[in-house]
């Protein structure tokens, strides 16, 4: 795969001024769509039929687990705040700079990423479902990810503890 036209686009976006704006840009024009009719579906029926979020949660890991053969990360939540985890990719190929990310387009990457375009990932597609089932207000939070020296890719969804 030629990334050459990814990596000129994220290898500058560090020293663009308005990082606040390409944050949004790419929450909001995630190239891979995110919010997966089915999931959505699924995640919204396991909310409404659980009692506590810690039912919802549980129900949704199982169900995700199932669907894609173990291979979704790992969720944890903690109060009202459900973290969700991807673990370093382990395909045998990435480039010097995807480090191991699971997004197609980075992990074969030779220039740096930037931060930014993570959030197409964690709040783009991967959050784009949680606004879906419980409102575009949902508060999301980007921590870090495996590109920019983290461990692992995580995000952080914050819930309305359920009213039973």
């Amino acid at each position: 795969m030629n990334s050459a036209w990814f990596e000129n686009f994220t290898s500058g976006m560090d020293v663009l001024e308005d990082k606040e704006f390409l944050k949004q840009i790419m929450v909001k024009r995630c190239p891979c769509g995110g919010g997966d009719e089915e999931n959505v579906k699924t995640m919204k029926e396991f909310y409404d039929n659980s009692k506590t979020l810690e039912e919802f949660v549980d129900s949704f890991r199982k169900w995700l687990h199932k669907k894609y053969n173990g291979d979704i990360g790992k969720m944890k939540l903690r109060n009202d705040v459900l973290y969700m985890i991807k673990p370093l990719n382990k395909d045998i190929y990435a480039g010097n700079c995807g480090k191991g990310c699971h997004c197609g387009l980075v992990k074969y990457t030779e220039k740096n990423v930037s931060d930014i375009f993570c959030h197409c990932c964690t709040i783009g597609h991967t959050g784009k479902m949680f606004k879906i089932v419980f409102g575009e207000d949902t508060k999301m939070k980007f921590i870090e990810s495996i590109i920019c020296g983290g461990k692992e890719c995580t995000m952080a969804v914050y819930l309305s503890r359920k009213n039973v």
